[in-house]
């Protein structure tokens, strides 16, 4: 038989096996060189399926952060997506071990797997997340179809194990054993990304996910970042924000309106996420209701300046049951907008 030929019953093989393993996760990429490979390529409506991709269409989301945090994302005009090596979280992606992986594959993965972690708006109330992670609520809506992104995925945590992980890794070790080649399933580290330990299930988070392809890629920055799991340097990437371009009203201060000079076709693969509304919790000592009403006259001003829409804010601050009102400590749903 011919090479080529050889070489293309043997990915046809190989997919068969990994398409029954995963039947709900569409295969639209696959080849071969030095390995064979084959899965989504980063395409998210591959995963729409599965219990892997929630469609963000007509809901609401929010993101909680600090008043500090806050004014940085409104100064840029960008969420900040960290890697998780920025995650309080020791254990994110160990269940990269059960498909064979060693530590130094999980640390790769670490550092090329970005996120911004939140909740659904039903959560809002959840008074544990804002005690641990914050006094300001960003709530967010997505504008394009989630569809069309590319490298970018979206979807809730699953705090339970997968049981087919342990058996990818048979399917990978007879494959690699039968031909003295690597194989791969490309998808598995958008998988593995959505799981957590089922310790973390009381914050019920909805991720949205970047994970780099070779080339192109969105430009990733650093920040000297300290923590109880990790000291050092910390990748992120700047996720720009919908900015309205509205002309027509006037202006207040010399604050300049945000530019993005994106290509014409930006949001057709990268998420478009709109601001819709701040919620202020009741738990930041260091602000009155006297302090909240010049926050929120000068806050709302910045905003229209800046963004050039106007956004929502409530009247007086939102009761978040936090009894004692302390600094929130640095955590997960955090992570991904520091500004510092």
């Amino acid at each position: 038989m011919h090479i080529n030929g050889l070489e293309d019953r043997i990915l046809d093989e190989f997919r068969q096996e990994i398409e029954a393993l995963f039947p709900e996760i569409y295969h639209c990429s696959g080849g071969y060189g030095y390995s064979f490979h084959t899965g989504s390529l980063g395409a998210n409506h591959c995963l729409q399926n599965s219990k892997y991709f929630l469609n963000p269409e007509g809901q609401e989301f929010f993101h909680l952060t600090s008043y500090r945090n806050l004014f940085s994302i409104i100064n840029s005009g960008a969420f900040r997506l960290y890697n998780l090596k920025n995650s309080d979280d020791p254990n994110e992606l160990e269940s990269f071990r059960d498909v064979g992986a060693v530590d130094q594959n999980i640390e790769h993965y670490k550092q090329r797997t970005f996120i911004l972690s939140g909740c659904q708006i039903d959560d809002l109330d959840n008074v544990k997340l804002w005690e641990g992670y914050g006094e300001v609520a960003i709530v967010y809506q997505v504008l394009n179809s989630a569809m069309h992104w590319r490298n970018f995925h979206f979807s809730k945590i699953i705090y339970e194990p997968e049981s087919r992980f342990g058996l990818l890794k048979e399917i990978l070790e007879r494959f690699q054993t039968k031909y003295t080649r690597p194989f791969e399933f490309d998808t598995v580290p958008n998988l593995i990304a959505f799981h957590k330990n089922k310790q973390f299930e009381w914050e019920r988070e909805v991720r949205l996910m970047y994970i780099p392809p070779l080339s192109p890629r969105m430009e990733e920055f650093v920040d000297f970042k300290t923590s109880e799991h990790h000291t050092g340097y910390t990748g992120y990437i700047n996720l720009p924000l919908y900015v309205a371009s509205d002309q027509h009203f006037k202006r207040w201060t010399k604050c300049k309106p945000i530019k993005h000079n994106l290509p014409r076709d930006f949001y057709t693969y990268v998420p478009h996420i709109k601001i819709k509304r701040i919620i202020f919790g009741d738990n930041e000592p260091k602000i009155n209701n006297e302090k909240f009403n010049d926050l929120k006259l000068e806050f709302t001003r910045t905003f229209l300046e800046k963004f050039e829409y106007f956004v929502e804010t409530e009247n007086g601050f939102f009761k978040t049951g936090v009894k004692s009102k302390k600094p929130a400590r640095s955590g997960r749903l955090s992570v991904s907008a520091r500004h510092v």
